[in-house]
């Protein structure tokens, strides 16, 4: 809505639909890299953008960026540009001169080559930084066949806050989500750390897959049948949250399920091909 009757403004437009978008991503801090660009996909995703129309390049380093962006700049093929990285301060003047020289860079390609550059490269006193002190993470969620995701990020994030509960999904007991057992049928990965566990909840294939049907259609993400499971869990508990804050970590792809028609238009037919799959 204009602000003012007898000025011209400009509305701003989401549709992401049709646009090309090149993702610098540095390397360094690789966790919190990789982090961001999942993050960055997915709002591109629910914006309207086509996976085959973003382009992913990595380079060293922060300072490698810009040159990374400008190449890209140059060929006129991208709508738009994105940075992506991690710059953390240590003991010494270099942090200064990454975390400056490459912001200057980034800039530069934009005022050059007149396509807009967002730099989402972070730059924070220490580790905690990067999980944005102003935001407290009371949930996350995962799943325990993944068990050094759920391992690594529960610890990381009770450092960053003992207060964070972690909760899983797992199947019902002899029931397979896709070749993944229940814990309580005797199989734990050797990761696994249960500790980090405030709570497990049972999750039926069933729940699993219409979870994970509702995530590509509603959201565009297009996870796997265990992310399904961690989605029903995550539903569940805020249900019962007054206040607070979710995280999923959705650590399986739907690729790999292409063949079983968990996506057909039947949820009935999905449900059928789900059951006579068995993936090990």
């Amino acid at each position: 809505m204009a602000r003012y009757d007898d000025i011209e403004e400009l509305e701003p437009n989401l549709d992401g639909r049709g646009l090309r978008i090149g993702i610098v991503l540095s390397r360094f801090n690789q966790d919190v890299g990789e982090g961001l660009l999942s993050a960055c996909t997915a709002a591109l995703a629910k914006q309207g953008v086509r996976t085959s129309d973003m382009l992913i390049v990595s380079v060293p380093g922060a300072l490698e960026v810009p040159l990374a962006l400008q190449k890209l700049a140059n060929t006129g093929r991208y709508d738009a540009l994105i940075a992506l990285g991690a710059v953390i301060r240590g003991e010494t003047y270099h942090f200064e001169v990454v975390a400056n020289e490459s912001a200057s860079g980034i800039t530069t390609v934009a005022l050059d080559s007149g396509v807009p550059v967002a730099n989402g490269i972070l730059t924070t006193n220490d580790d905690d930084g990067t999980f944005d002190n102003r935001t407290l993470y009371t949930h996350d969620f995962t799943w325990p066949g993944t068990g050094g995701t759920l391992t690594g990020v529960g610890r990381r994030l009770h450092r960053h806050d003992p207060n964070v509960k972690v909760i899983a999904a797992e199947p019902e007991l002899g029931d397979l989500v896709y070749g993944l057992r229940s814990l309580e049928d005797g199989f734990v990965p050797p990761i696994f750390d249960e500790t980090v566990l405030a709570r497990k909840f049972l999750v039926t294939s069933s729940d699993s897959l219409r979870a994970t049907r509702d995530l590509t259609e509603r959201e565009g993400i297009f996870a796997g049948i265990s992310s399904g499971a961690v989605i029903h869990v995550a539903r569940r508990v805020a249900s019962e949250l007054g206040q607070g804050d979710i995280v999923c970590l959705l650590a399986d792809g739907g690729w790999k399920y292409l063949s079983t028609q968990a996506w057909a238009p039947e949820i009935e037919r999905a449900e059928k091909g789900v059951s006579e799959s068995l993936w090990w």
